[in-house]
């Protein structure tokens, strides 16, 4: 097998990870003529108390409701799409009852996150298709130093075939991200905890990830001679086109706010 299927391989298990939450919107028959937008998001499940979340950006889930408000004469239909992974069953869209994030922040200070806690049915059809969560255990612990290398996967814009009325087409994208050596200076102000990266894809240089805000970041451990072990460390908030810098939450800082907030709810 080549090297390039190996990472082809890699890549589409890597999509055990990835969640996309859509709208399609399409005007009542009543009143002429058609109308039919889309949109699709980036995101992923974490676990957190033995429940799962969907969570994507703090931004992402404010762009919703705001495109629901000016939308009103559109009828909206939620979607999941969880089949991007290798073993995944389903490759269609679901269903999915849109309802206000549990916890949804986007700050100044960097937190940019927010999480839906999925009922017992919409949390077994992601798991009979083969989703995988970043388990508490995992996320709540420091970085470990050996995990030295990190890479994220989203969906961007760029990517998306939202053309054909009533369906929608994905690509993935798998991007090779080094830590920055230093902060831009519109992300100066951020005193939350962030982690901030360059864009390691001189290869494209067209490449515009916007769509890709909710994706999880990954942090690898490269063990010659042995498998390689993944931690996701945190999401993709924002990034600087030009200068090719990304900003992303710490998953662990951004998980541990969403469970303060859960515990002080009635």
């Amino acid at each position: 097998m080549s090297q390039e299927q190996d990472d082809l391989n890699f890549v589409n298990y890597m999509g055990h990870f990835l969640v996309s939450l859509g709208c399609i919107s399409v005007s009542s028959k009543l009143n002429p003529p058609a109308v039919e937008k889309k949109f699709f998001t980036s995101g992923f499940v974490i676990e957190l108390n033995s429940d799962w979340y969907l969570v994507s950006c703090g931004h992402v889930f404010d762009d919703i409701k705001n495109y629901i408000a000016k939308n009103p004469s559109l009828i909206h239909t939620f979607v999941i799409h969880s089949g991007m992974g290798t073993f995944a069953i389903g490759r269609e869209l679901v269903r999915f009852k849109y309802r206000e994030p549990d916890f949804s922040v986007n700050r100044p200070e960097g937190l940019d996150f927010g999480a839906i806690k999925l009922t017992t049915s919409e949390r077994a059809v992601l798991s009979a298709n083969r989703i995988i969560p970043v388990e508490q255990k995992y996320w709540d612990q420091e970085l470990p130093k050996e995990f030295s290398a990190f890479a994220e996967l989203g969906l961007p814009l760029q990517n998306m075939d939202l053309d054909t009325p009533g369906e929608a087409g994905f690509q993935p994208v798998f991007i090779r991200i080094e830590p920055a050596a230093t902060i831009a200076p519109q992300y100066a102000k951020q005193t939350d905890k962030m982690r901030y990266f360059n864009v390691m894809e001189p290869s494209r240089p067209d490449l515009d990830i916007v769509g890709m805000s909710g994706c999880p970041v990954f942090a690898f451990w490269e063990r010659p001679g042995k498998d390689m072990k993944a931690l996701v460390c945190a999401m993709q908030s924002s990034w600087l086109r030009k200068s090719r810098i990304v900003a992303t939450v710490d998953l662990r800082f951004a998980c541990q706010q969403l469970r303060a907030a859960v515990a002080g709810k009635p």
